[in-house]
């Protein structure tokens, strides 16, 4: 970390602020994940269309299991504001103008923001619970796309506060390479997001009876959910060849390591998603996709950061 950043002390524990944004990244996912179960269980309506307060309160009676679980959201979702918060005026009282940690630390913020923005929405047009509107189906992917950017952003907080690498400009294909891959992800993702809500709003009994949706399709959501496995095994695809691309041209252990593990969490992944599919998404096994999707971003903007300031290697 560079000199003169000084840690963040609470009682015994010493905490420095690279080490303050990776536990914003963790508790953002973890958030994300509870924002799921959220939707999973139907509770999206628990504190019906209120916002921010529940039911008419700032902190309302445990009436029932679906108001405890959107509260607690709620609640979670504040406080990654709060973290949000301390992360920009640390950066901005702890970095020189200019630093890139500034610009990061701004741009998280921005997003934390937009998504409480974005879930205020949901909940005062009443998109939530059992609603089927095609309004919800727009917005859910537009919710996940900025999920994305928020982990995202402050990822690259987290490592942009570390002693500035070298200036050095990315080799074209690198450049592209990575624009490309992110923007995979990201429709993978949002795609990700209808067809998690066609599997709450209209879960299959069965596997012929999903056999049977997907080329005979009841209503819209049905149509919309068959977007995620395609684009999920064409992004794969391309995802795979890049990190070998990147493992094998780039001299840096680093590069190597990261471009590993993007292959490692897409196999897992793609275990994932066929077991979703095979045992019709139960609420357990959807959260476990959502949390191999939040790694396998971080492994893409972890080997894109490392690449992006790595030659080629040089043979002799």
């Amino acid at each position: 970390m560079q000199q003169g950043i000084k840690p963040l002390t609470l009682g015994p524990v010493r905490i420095d602020f690279t080490t303050f944004a990776w536990f914003l990244f963790g508790y953002n996912v973890l958030v994300i994940l509870w924002g799921a179960w959220v939707r999973i269980t139907g509770s999206g309506a628990g504190c019906g269309d209120h916002w921010p307060d529940c039911n008419g309160t700032i902190i309302p009676r445990a009436e029932s299991v679906e108001t405890m679980i959107e509260f607690a959201h709620r609640v979670t979702s504040a406080l990654s504001g709060v973290g949000a918060i301390g992360l920009v005026v640390w950066a901005f009282r702890g970095y020189p103008r200019a630093h890139p940690a500034r610009f990061w630390a701004g741009l998280h913020l921005f997003f934390v923001i937009l998504e409480g923005l974005v879930g205020a929405l949901l909940v005062k047009k009443e998109w939530v619970g059992q609603d089927q509107s095609l309004g919800r189906a727009l917005f859910m992917p537009i919710h996940m796309a900025n999920t994305l950017m928020l982990t995202g952003t402050v990822a690259l907080t987290a490592l942009r506060s570390q002693v500035k690498p070298a200036t050095i400009q990315p080799l074209p294909w690198v450049r592209y390479s990575l624009i490309a891959a992110v923007v995979g992800v990201v429709l993978m993702g949002m795609t990700g997001a209808v067809a998690a809500l066609g599997n709450t709003l209209n879960p299959v009994g069965s596997l012929q009876e999903g056999v049977e949706r997907a080329f005979n399709p009841r209503y819209y959501l049905d149509q919309l959910k068959l977007m995620h496995p395609t684009l999920t095994v064409v992004t794969s695809v391309f995802l795979v060849i890049w990190a070998r691309a990147m493992g094998s041209r780039l001299a840096a252990p680093e590069v190597r390591l990261a471009a590993s593990g993007l292959q490692f969490i897409i196999l897992m992944q793609v275990i994932a998603g066929i077991f979703n599919y095979v045992l019709h998404a139960p609420g357990w096994l959807q959260l476990l996709h959502l949390l191999l999707a939040c790694i396998m971003w971080l492994a893409v903007i972890l080997l894109g950061y490392h690449g992006w300031v790595k030659r080629e290697k040089v043979n002799p």
